[in-house]
């Protein structure tokens, strides 16, 4: 059986009191008193009955009120909290995928991390804001449940006084049994009050709670936004200097291409100088195997035409080579000159000589420099030809021809020269000055025999073609012959009968 609720309970005792006082007004026969008394009774009692009605309802309405804004407070802080979770699992999550793909690419995925950290912050920021709105309205919610339990308070113990002193005014007679009832009702009321003001504290600690959640929940927000705002000026940071690392690297390729082309310009260059000088080297060393051939074949031909009693001086370069020695021996052998002169001696001096052995003739060799003079006298003394040959000395001094002045020998030390049947003519050097060989000719054209031969040493450099061409014009009587023989130019003196 349910148990009766304090309101009840107090109806059911001003009934019983009621029936009391109607029973002992009547056994008292005091009929007038105990009709008044019942009509007192019924008015009491409907009274009571709508007061308790009344409050019970505004009771139960506040009560109920009360556990629905508890159970908005608990929804909305459900709410929040999951929101606060996804939002921190979804920036977690959105800061994960954004390191990962700074880590994967460079610069595309750092641009697209800096607007996703943008949009991460904005939505980190619209939460927050979302958060702070509401605030208020929770706080709001909580106050009007304060103000709402204060006045219920006070029209509960306004409603109470006024309820005790009608019933002390009319009921005086059941006083002590209305104190009774009035202990009651206030240990009822006490009870109800102390359930209502523990759930109201219970409420309270709920929702500081809440708030001191949602305010740690919002400082890490402000914590997460603040890394979200540094992560997106570090990855702006880095997009920049990534921007400008391109920029370099660009102008760098750039500067590589155009160094790139140079260098194909430079090798194409030096692979085409590289292919002319092979070409020329190859074309330099095929002369000059031809020649030394040629010098090896002449040197093969002209050896066993001596019996050499010491070393041979060397041939080549100043020197005339094998092939010019040849050609002079084949042209003594041949003519069997008595008088040789020689202008400019050395190695062909020592070869004349032994020449000259085998027929009975002369030669005699000038040259301007006495230590190269000195050289020759030795040699011809160490094969022992000093009756075959003689060196003289005769240094260079300026003469005239044909109105030129040229830097030639001495002409004292050719004075005794005469029936000169071969002059070789191999100086002055060409150091001296240009055409410095001009002069033998016409300065010794008098003491040429009417049958001399005329040899030209290093006939194919272009100041020897030029005397050679000189002598040729002014002397009618001399021709060139054994024309690329050697490199020697031959001019011979004929003489013919009328």
């Amino acid at each position: 059986m349910k148990a009766l609720s304090p309101i009840q309970r107090l109806n059911a005792g001003v009934l019983l009191l009621g029936l009391l006082v109607g029973s002992a007004l009547i056994l008292l026969e005091a009929w007038q008193w105990a009709a008044l008394a019942g009509l007192l009774l019924i008015a009491l009692v409907g009274w009571t009955t709508v007061m308790t009605t009344v409050v019970t309802n505004r009771a139960a309405k506040r009560s109920l009120d009360s556990k629905r804004a508890a159970q908005r407070t608990e929804q909305l802080a459900r709410q929040l909290s999951d929101h606060a979770a996804d939002s921190s699992q979804d920036i977690s999550s959105e800061l994960r995928d954004s390191v990962q793909r700074l880590s994967s690419q460079l610069l595309p995925v750092l641009k697209s991390t800096h607007e996703h950290s943008k949009d991460s912050a904005e939505y980190s920021r619209k939460a927050l804001t979302r958060l702070r709105n509401d605030l208020p309205e929770i706080s709001g919610a909580i106050r009007e449940l304060d103000h709402q339990f204060v006045d219920f308070k006070e029209q509960l113990t306004q409603s109470q006084k006024r309820l005790m002193n009608r019933v002390r005014a009319d009921v005086s007679p059941v006083a002590p049994a209305l104190e009774s009832m009035e202990a009651r009702v206030e240990k009822s009321e006490r009870r109800l009050l102390g359930a209502y003001e523990g759930e109201r504290l219970a409420q309270h600690d709920r929702w500081e709670g809440l708030q001191g959640h949602l305010h740690a929940l919002a400082d890490t927000l402000r914590v997460h936004g603040a890394s979200v705002h540094d992560i997106a000026a570090q990855v702006t940071n880095l997009g920049e200097k990534s921007h400008e690392l391109e920029k370099k690297l660009q102008c760098f390729l750039k500067q590589d291409a155009v160094q790139e082309d140079e260098n194909h310009t430079l090798i194409a260059n030096f692979e085409s100088a590289l292919a002319r000088s092979r070409d020329r080297l190859m074309s330099r060393v095929q002369v000059a195997v031809r020649e030394e051939t040629r010098q090896v074949e002449s040197l093969m031909q002209l050896l066993p035409q001596i019996q050499p009693r010491a070393i041979l001086p060397p041939s080549g370069r100043w020197a005339m080579d094998a092939r010019a020695l040849l050609h002079l021996s084949d042209l003594v052998r041949n003519r069997q000159p008595k008088n040789i002169v020689e202008l400019g001696g050395g190695t062909s001096t020592v070869w004349l000589g032994y020449l000259c052995e085998s027929y009975g003739g002369k030669v005699v060799s000038i040259d301007h420099d006495e230590h190269f003079a000195e050289i020759t006298r030795s040699s011809v003394h160490r094969h022992g030809l000093h009756s075959t040959a003689e060196v003289r000395t005769a240094p260079l001094e300026e003469i005239q021809v044909n109105k030129q002045v040229y830097r030639w020998y001495q002409t004292t030390a050719l004075e005794d020269l005469k029936d000169i049947d071969l002059l070789v003519v191999d100086g002055p050097p060409a150091s001296s000055g240009k055409d410095a060989r001009l002069p033998a000719v016409p300065h010794l054209i008098s003491k040429l025999s009417p049958r001399c031969l005329i040899v030209l040493d290093d006939a194919e450099r272009e100041d020897e073609r030029e005397v050679l061409d000189a002598w040729a014009k002014d002397l009618p009587d001399l021709e060139r012959i054994d024309y690329g023989v050697s490199r020697l130019g031959v001019l011979a003196r004929e003489v013919h009968n009328g």
